[in-house]
């Protein structure tokens, strides 16, 4: 049968067959029994591999009488998915004329075009670095051609490029060119679809690396017990949430899985502002008043203690993360300048809190205003970053996974987000702009193509809160997204993720149909935001029952 036999020693069998032969009698077993004859492939394992070095199943993939199943992904010898590639693949750059030219394929004089083939069976382990640092820098090449340049709104975060007050700018007309396309970029990209990918922010790449890898230590590494130390009343503001225990899909009024996903949250605290450190002129005096401020969103921060993880565990870690969120609070102030500039280009006629206005004579004047690191000048918002740790589990199994974090859209004015290069999560968009998708079966999922390293020039990804969206009338899509299990992904992904929030008394004025815009703070849209989605998800649970 597919699962038993009967074994006989072969003394015995000869001997019965020959007595047959003999007696006139026929053969019990008219050929030779070998396990090759007998064996029946209806349940076999087959095993291939594709030219990238993926490995492949075909046939029975389960132990038959455990009853588990044979993943794919256990079987790989190449881990890291990124780095499943064919090794003797011809160079992506082609000539002018877009045929093939065999002086393509060489970089240093070694051919690394499919030429190749012929000449090595295997590559060695100088080749492999070679071929991976050439794909490396053509994708920086590509990632840098496609990501919108920040720099002439980011320009002054540097103190040795602030211009004089005294003394008219430099090649104004200049600098103004350079905004207007900058801004019309990435209008233009987050219009299309709710994100955009930037670069040009004067974030180090150090900067970047060092609060990469110190999330990956704290969320991936470190005791269950030091990230525990960090829980707070109100997880979902400050300090540590473990897996499972948010539901991302309630802010659309939604019911989903629970968040699988490790999280650390820092804002500002609630007895200091957020302040630049950097050294800039003071801008002109206009007043010395400054509103107190008071909101949920602003609280002390929780760190891990030197007695639960060491001095210097715990010491570098809040260093890293603080020196990231500082800059990074900056830059955001910087994209939505330029945003709101576009979107006043395409209409003028809607009204944007004066403190996220970058545009015509003053813009000089509004940049020092924000990043000045005089006392009397302080940026003050309720911007959070939140570090998330993502690791294989449960949910990369079948054919059908579940989202890691469910789809939905974010709360707040915009989010800048910096990945790094694992590969067990990818984060997705949705096609459809209007947040439910047009589809018969749901919306359709875009991937969010991203650097696989930090490069010198840092690439985020940049999309619309649900905020800015309602300030201008929806010109830009605050837009579906989640992040799925990445199959065949083995290496944890760590994300910083900023939120950026007004200041709770900021004044927006939302576009009515009717002509007559609604006005309220932003901690009153806030709250009003969030009790939609919660009565939106009483609704859902009342047809249910």
């Amino acid at each position: 049968t597919c699962y038993n036999a009967f074994f006989v020693r072969k003394d015995l069998y000869m001997k019965w067959n020959i007595d047959a032969d003999a007696d006139g009698r026929e053969r019990v077993v008219p050929f030779e029994p070998t396990i090759e004859h007998l064996h029946e492939v209806t349940m076999g394992t087959q095993i291939y591999q594709l030219y990238d070095g993926t490995i492949k199943l075909s046939g029975c993939q389960k132990l038959l009488w455990h009853r588990r199943p044979i993943l794919e992904e256990h079987m790989q010898v190449l881990k890291n998915v990124r780095d499943r590639t064919f090794p003797f693949a011809p160079s992506i750059e082609t000539s002018n004329s877009g045929c093939g030219d065999a002086n393509n394929n060489k970089k240093g004089g070694k051919n690394v075009g499919i030429d190749n083939v012929h000449n090595a069976a295997v590559i060695g382990h100088e080749e492999q670095e070679e071929i991976l640092n050439q794909q490396l820098e053509q994708e920086k090449m590509m990632y840098h051609h496609l990501a919108v340049d920040m720099s002439p709104y980011c320009e002054y975060l540097s103190s040795s490029q602030i211009p004089s007050t005294s003394s008219p700018t430099v090649n104004q007309s200049t600098t103004k060119e350079k905004r207007a396309k900058c801004s019309n970029d990435i209008y233009q990209q987050l219009k299309r679809d709710g994100f955009a990918l930037i670069r040009g922010t004067r974030i180090p790449s150090k900067t970047c690396i060092d609060a990469i890898k110190w999330t990956d230590t704290f969320l991936q590494s470190a005791n269950e017990k030091v990230r525990r130390s960090c829980l707070t009343k109100d997880r979902a503001r400050r300090g540590y949430s473990p897996q499972n225990s948010e539901n991302f899909a309630s802010l659309i009024g939604a019911k989903g899985s629970n968040d699988l996903v490790r999280k650390f949250r820092v804002g500002p605290n609630s007895s200091s502002r957020i302040t630049s450190t950097l050294s800039l002129p003071s801008p002109p005096s206009t007043s010395t008043s400054t509103t107190k401020m008071s909101s949920a969103l602003l609280q002390p921060n929780s760190w891990p203690s030197n007695e639960t993880w060491g001095e210097e565990n715990a010491t570098q870690f809040q260093e890293s993360i603080t020196a990231y969120y500082d800059q990074i609070c900056h830059v955001a102030h910087a994209i939505v300048n330029a945003i709101c500039d576009g979107i006043r280009t395409h209409n003028p006629n809607i009204l944007l809190p004066p403190s996220l206005v970058g545009v015509g004579e003053n813009t000089n004047i509004n940049i020092r205003n924000c990043y000045s690191s005089n006392t009397s000048q302080e940026i003050e918002n309720t911007s959070i970053l939140t570090l998330l740790g993502y690791k294989k589990g449960a949910r990369h199994q079948g054919k059908h996974a579940s989202p890691l974090v469910a789809a939905h859209t974010d709360v707040g004015v915009i989010t800048v987000l910096l990945f790094d290069g694992g590969d067990s999560a990818v984060l997705q968009r949705s096609q459809s702009t209007n947040n439910r998708g047009c589809e018969a079966n749901g919306p359709s999922w875009v991937d969010v193509k991203l650097p696989r390293v930090i490069p010198e020039d840092p690439v985020f990804v940049v999309n619309i809160g649900d905020c800015l969206s309602d300030m201008c009338g929806a010109m830009l899509p605050s837009t579906l997204h989640r992040v799925m299990p990445s199959k065949g992904g083995t290496v944890a992904r760590n994300c910083l993720a900023l939120f950026m929030g007004l200041k709770p008394d900021d004044m927006l004025h939302l576009p009515n149909s009717d002509g007559n815009d609604e006005r309220m703070t932003y901690e009153e849209w806030r709250r009003r935001r969030i009790a939609r989605a919660q009565a939106e998800l009483s609704k859902h649970k009342v047809n249910k029952s």
